[in-house]
């Protein structure tokens, strides 16, 4: 007769292997929780928070205009032929330009010349 980890009389370094390798989910003490309220205040201190690609570029044509806009932030879309259209569709794809513009649109809300949505 073969005793298993799972018998009446176990060793007790079956009880620990089965404790290490059949814990609840929610016994992990070295996972870091973050509760749903510290992520929300993390939130509402980012002014970015809310606020589309699209109703920054809107924002930023109707205060700067695109020839402004273009000299701020050199991207070949706001010089040739811009619209919001295709602005969008290149900076969706290029990380470096939309980070130009993030920059240029938190510039305009922090000396107040664009309302916070």
């Amino acid at each position: 007769m073969s005793r298993s980890c799972f018998s009446d009389d176990a060793s007790s370094f079956c009880r620990l292997a089965i404790l290490i390798f059949y814990r609840p989910k929610g016994l992990y003490p070295n996972r870091h929780i973050i509760s749903r309220h510290e992520t929300m205040n993390e939130q509402s201190n980012n002014p970015l928070h809310g606020v589309t690609l699209e109703k920054m570029l809107i924002q930023l044509v109707e205060k700067q205009g695109w020839e402004s806009m273009a000299r701020s932030v050199n991207i070949r879309c706001f010089q040739n032929d811009p619209s919001i259209k295709s602005s969008l569709k290149f900076l969706r794809k290029t990380p470096w330009a939309r980070k130009k513009v993030e920059a240029l649109y938190l510039s305009m809300l922090k000396y107040r010349k664009i309302s916070q949505p």
